[in-house]
């Protein structure tokens, strides 16, 4: 598989977009491989890449009083980027660290702004993906002023039971809102 596959499967998905147009989106981005443990962009920085992952797992995260609390994760086959700071200008309220090997796409964010002005087809298709995006994180809140840390943990590990695995510990803690240990016995009933 091509290393743009995924995108353009992805892309097509949401939305019409010509032969032409794909060429001109796909050409502006550039393949990005990340160990674990890298980071895409740390908390305070600049960030001016939209990223697309075609594989691993990149948590995204903020820091209070010097520690680091997970926020969400992004999976395979999905954009990623710290969107609000990208817009602003600003330091990166958001982290984005890679928590197993990645790799991804990346395009810088001029390009993506003046493909969004040319093509009427990518504008809709970054307007799709902020609102599918958007949504994700308005379910994620919903999901954490009404469920209890369990039921979260079991909504996570349906949709992504091999990957769940692969998030270390204090990483899934701190996104569930709970301590290591309270995980440890969420983890055991499963």
């Amino acid at each position: 598989m091509n290393t743009f596959d995924q995108l353009e499967k992805y892309c097509r998905r949401i939305t019409e977009i010509s032969d032409e147009e794909w060429i001109a989106f796909y050409s502006k981005f550039e393949v990005v491989h990340l160990k674990k443990n890298e980071y895409y962009t740390k908390f305070g920085e600049q960030e001016d890449y939209v990223y697309f992952l075609n594989s691993g797992i990149v948590r995204v995260y903020t820091t209070k009083e010097d520690k680091e609390h997970s926020a969400f994760f992004f999976f395979e086959n999905s954009f990623f980027s710290s969107t609000e700071n990208l817009i602003a200008n600003q330091p990166s309220l958001l982290g984005c660290h890679s928590i197993t090997d990645t790799e991804s796409v990346r395009i810088h964010k001029k390009d993506l702004f003046d493909l969004f002005d040319q093509y009427k087809s990518i504008d809709r298709l970054g307007r799709l993906v902020i609102e599918e995006n958007r949504s994700n994180l308005l379910d994620q809140y919903l999901d954490l002023l009404c469920m209890t840390a369990e039921t979260r943990y079991e909504k996570l590990f349906e949709k992504h039971a091999q990957l769940v695995l692969n998030i270390p510990v204090k990483y899934l803690a701190s996104f569930l809102g709970v301590h290591q240990n309270s995980l440890s016995r969420i983890r055991s009933k499963i």
